[in-house]
């Protein structure tokens, strides 16, 4: 393919040439901010060393670019332990050397994109592979620093061999004096179904599934990533069941007499769901995570799916105790087990303005009973709205700094997302894009006080 733009690629500033002990192949390196295309000239200034620069228990990478010019066989890198301060050693296992691969962009996503091979994928090294003359090779080194590391530079090497090829590219890594926490304190809200999981990879043994769900759920604990759903398989136990005759002693006795008939009482069982979330908050470090609420409704832009539970309908005296009953367990047990400030209740995606005035009734309606359970909404800040939601989640192109600025004063929180679009101007996700988009994104979202990426 053509490749990206040369905008896509380093800047002159962007790191710069490190020397080769073989004529045949040039080394140069530049900054993880950088898409390299495949034919991408090398950089005409001079660098003595790989160099990034990281905070404890933070990770951060650099790019080092290989580009014989005749075919290499065998090649494979591998780093070394790095020497600090006053012996203070980063272990040669806290540094990940992975490829850098393309794929082919055939529908640009806008002027800001390009049809061609991008950089995108990270595989690690499964064996030794070819490097082919003329084309770029570049290699992903990620440190990952350790908690209170002392402050100071740490230099060792990445080893690079082939057939008939060695060289020891210095690497130099400044760790800075503090400490990045385990928490995140800009919580995040991001969406995964283990069952595209399972089909992409072609699993279909059970215990195969647990194993590679427990890898997805690492890696995103690894990038602070908190997902809808953080303990997938663990769901919360609930029957419904009539009142005994010695139960409800202080409701209004025709109330009594309805739930001791009917089948109205969810009984719990959080053994299973708490155990799992137990282990999610301490080990995985998660900020927040969606709670359901049979009898909210559904729907998106499109179209609403009007509240139901247990067959009865918005207005029916056995919907009403139901519901009440439900929210109020849940909000019970979030307090109880100090999870209730991370519970978000996420029923409604993007409604249109023919639909607000119904979605926040619908908001409001559990506001009225169980207030503590967060209630966001993918939507920009309307007054059509306001009195529903309490997290306000708007997508970054419609975002008003004044509108959310009054939400906070009263006690309300922002987040934000991008998603599919907006495209140029705005930051994104997308593969054509420059790399320093979702950097760009998350300046802003520190910028305007927004807490929350969605």
């Amino acid at each position: 393919g053509a490749g990206p733009p040369p905008s896509a690629g380093p800047a002159p500033s962007a790191g710069g040439i490190v020397r080769s002990p073989d004529p045949r192949v040039d080394l140069w390196w530049a900054s993880s901010g950088w898409k390299i295309s495949q034919t991408r000239s090398v950089p005409p200034k001079m660098g003595r060393a790989v160099e990034i620069s990281a905070a404890g228990n933070e990770a951060e990478a650099a790019q080092l670019v290989i580009r014989p010019n005749q075919i290499i066989t065998g090649f494979t890198a591998t780093a070394s332990n790095l020497a600090g301060p006053d012996g203070a050693v980063l272990p040669a296992e806290t540094i990940e050397v992975l490829r850098v691969r393309y794929v082919y962009v055939e529908f640009p996503t806008d002027a800001w994109g390009a049809q061609g091979m991008w950089p995108d994928p990270l595989p690690p090294f499964v064996e030794p592979i070819t490097l082919e003359p003329g084309i770029n090779q570049p290699l992903w080194v990620r440190v990952s620093v350790p908690h209170n590391m002392p402050a100071g530079w740490y230099e060792g090497s990445i080893r690079l061999e082939a057939d008939g090829f060695t060289a020891e590219v210095p690497l130099r890594v400044q760790v800075y004096g503090f400490t990045l926490p385990d928490k995140a304190t800009c919580t995040t809200a991001f969406g995964f179904g283990p069952g595209n999981v399972y089909r992409y990879q072609g699993l279909t043994d059970p215990e195969d599934q647990k194993v590679v769900l427990q890898k997805y759920l690492d890696y995103f604990a690894r990038n602070r990533i908190s997902l809808y759903d953080p303990v997938p398989g663990h769901g919360i136990e609930v029957e419904w069941v009539k009142l005994g005759e010695d139960e409800g002693a202080g409701l209004d006795p025709e109330v009594r007499k309805l739930l001791q008939e009917k089948a109205l009482t969810p009984r719990f069982d959080w053994s299973q769901w708490d155990a799992a979330m137990e282990e999610a908050i301490r080990g995985r470090h998660i900020t927040t995570f969606r709670i359901g609420i049979p009898g909210m409704g559904s729907g998106t832009y499109a179209d609403k799916r009007p509240p139901t539970l247990l067959g009865y309908s918005l207005g029916d005296l056995e919907f009403e105790l139901a519901f009440t009953a439900y929210a109020q367990a849940v909000e019970t047990h979030l307090e109880e087990k100090g999870w209730l400030d991370m519970s978000y209740v996420y029923f409604f995606d993007e409604p249109n303005p023919k639909q607000y005035e119904w979605v926040r009734d619908q908001f409001i309606r559990l506001k009225n009973v169980a207030p503590g359970i967060g209630r966001m909404l993918t939507e920009h800040i309307d007054p059509k709205l306001i009195g529903g939601p309490n997290i306000w989640c708007p997508m970054t192109s419609t975002y008003n700094h004044e509108d959310a600025e009054e939400r906070r004063a009263e006690g309300e929180t922002i987040w934000w997302y991008i998603c599919t679009v907006p495209k140029r101007p705005y930051a994104g996700m997308f593969i054509d894009h420059p790399g320093t988009d979702l950097r760009v994104w998350l300046w802003q979202t520190w910028k305007y006080d927004v807490t929350g990426l969605l």
